[in-house]
């Protein structure tokens, strides 16, 4: 399964990024939502895309690294899509607007 994955914006409230720093957090949820999406799919649909993703909150340890901040928040992403990375099933929960596979 290919997966073409492209987050237009990325907001997140209370982490104080620069402008590189925000590019280079967006590039790294993306990469391993991506990873996320192919090895625990959520439902497999092709052409989907989702205007509108609201995830659940995470907390983040004192001096996160980006990656690890990448990490969770792709996490929080996958399971707001409706995916569990832990145990791959699918599920009925993405809707027709969300994640776009090829």
């Amino acid at each position: 399964m290919n997966i073409r994955l492209h987050i237009d914006r990325l907001i997140v409230d209370g982490l104080p990024l620069t402008p590189a720093q925000a590019r280079a957090l967006r590039a790294s949820v993306e990469a391993r939502l991506a990873d996320l999406l192919v090895a625990a799919p959520p439902l497999a649909v092709s052409g989907y895309s989702v205007s509108n993703l609201a995830a659940a909150p995470i907390s983040l340890p004192a001096g996160a690294t980006q990656s690890a901040t990448g990490e969770r928040i792709a996490r929080s992403l996958h399971a707001a899509l409706g995916g569990d990375a832990t145990a791959p099933q699918r599920s009925q929960r993405l809707m027709h607007g969300g994640a776009r596979s090829t």
